[in-house]
């Protein structure tokens, strides 16, 4: 039987990052849950499950996160899968978004893991194995569809969006 794999999960607090994590336990893998400050306090029952947990914010300084991957590390000798979940869709029209708004949303769904990379594969690469998932929203491409339906169509004849 092959060894169990180890995960490193961000956002693991609430939706897919929470499925995720009981699932691959389920299969008897072994996963760090991780969740920001305000929200850590909610995987008590991933903790039950039997994962691990770490508190972790994705926009941390990187010298912060390569500080985590290496406590990370030496919980299970590794991490064979880094999950980039924790993200944010903010609802706003662009000319309503400010760019501060903007900037924090980039900063959680992009550059955070970005940096998740930056630290983690320092300790794949010599195992020469390890796998990165990004997870995302489809809510991105539906404001280009939009954007794309607003250039071509008179106001009048764009879809009603659900509320």
């Amino acid at each position: 039987m092959p060894e169990p794999l180890v995960w490193l999960i961000t956002g693991t607090s609430s939706g897919l990052g929470r499925l995720l994590t009981l699932e691959a336990l389920l299969r008897g893998d072994k996963v760090i849950a991780t969740a920001r400050t305000r929200s850590v306090c909610k995987l008590d029952e991933l903790k039950k499950a039997g994962a691990a947990i770490l508190e972790l914010e994705v926009t941390a300084p990187l010298e912060e996160l390569h500080a985590l991957a290496k406590k990370a590390v030496a919980i299970y000798g590794r991490v064979d899968v880094l999950v980039n979940n924790a993200g944010y869709f903010h609802v706003a029209a662009l000319e309503e978004a400010t760019p501060q708004e903007t900037m924090e949303q980039f900063n959680t769904n992009i550059f955070g893991g970005l940096n998740m990379c930056r630290a983690f594969l320092p300790y794949m690469r010599p195992r020469r194995t390890g796998t990165v998932v990004w997870l995302g929203s489809i809510g991105g491409w539906m404001c280009v569809l939009l954007i794309v339906r607003v250039l071509d169509f008179p106001a009048d004849s764009l879809p009603q969006l659900p509320s």
